[in-house]
């Protein structure tokens, strides 16, 4: 974040000096002789060069990071609460459900063991936590990358799932398999699969392909990181100025 307002600063008091420069210049031409517009034309012209070439060296940008684990709030903590409301995560179109070791789907073992424990980065979450025989379905997160550049992005966790079934984003096939006593870890890049990824809206979904139908659930950790370039507007002020020179320049001169 420092370093993004630091690079935003330079950008802020770059455009800036072009403004005033822009201003100065115009008011110049209204005052000197044709021959010296010459002169001075070819000054704006070397200004505008140098922009073009500094701005990219202080253009700015931001990183982004989505948090898109299950058992969060809104406020993106993990929730405690057996059955409270997913705040990101639904299943079949219905908020998904937080479960805890109090609610009737936690899954335990007869001998003992059982489900990974929550923990605060991510929690198990079920269509219905206080009931233990039909949890399966279809459960997702939908993320927006608009304004994201998506060459850089990467999505990256852990995930479980009980029994077993799916992990896909946007229909892509990322993982399969089942796991509830580790969280299965994964990762893709945009700049490996370009096409996996949307500008604007994306869909993260585990689906349970395979049950018992007693104690299901499923778990994910995960992040999605990218960076949101800044558009170098100093650049776009130093032309609209040459511009404005032209303009002027083409100006019959009074007698």
């Amino acid at each position: 974040m420092r370093r993004f307002s630091t690079a935003l600063t330079a950008v802020v008091l770059w455009t800036a000096t072009v403004v005033a420069a822009e201003n100065w210049l115009a008011l110049a031409m209204c005052v000197m002789k044709p021959s010296s517009r010459n002169r001075l034309a070819i000054m704006m012209l070397v200004f505008v060069t140098l922009a073009a070439t500094i701005s990219p060296a202080v253009q700015a940008t931001g990183t982004v990071s989505i948090n898109v684990s299950t058992g969060l709030n809104s406020s993106g903590s993990v929730q405690t609460t057996s059955g409270a409301p997913d705040a990101h995560w639904t299943v079949d179109g219905q908020p998904a459900q937080v479960v805890t070791t109090a609610s009737a789907d936690w899954g335990r073992k007869s001998g003992g063991g059982g489900w990974m424990a929550n923990d605060s980065h991510s929690a198990w979450i079920a269509r219905r936590a206080d009931d233990r025989y039909y949890n399966v379905g279809t459960y997702s997160c939908v993320f927006n990358l608009t304004g994201v550049d998506l060459s850089t992005v990467v999505i990256a966790g852990g995930w479980a799932i009980d029994d077993a079934g799916s992990l896909t984003l946007n229909g892509n096939l990322i993982a399969a398999g089942g796991s509830i006593e580790s969280l299965m870890p994964f990762s893709v890049a945009a700049a490996a699969h370009p096409s996996w990824f949307n500008q604007d809206s994306n869909m993260l979904t585990l689906t349970i392909t395979a049950t018992d139908y007693l104690c299901e659930g499923v778990r994910l950790a995960g992040t999605v990181t990218g960076t949101t370039p800044e558009p170098a507007s100093s650049v776009l002020v130093a032309l609209g100025g040459c511009s404005l020179l032209v303009r002027r320049r083409r100006r019959p001169s009074r007698v």
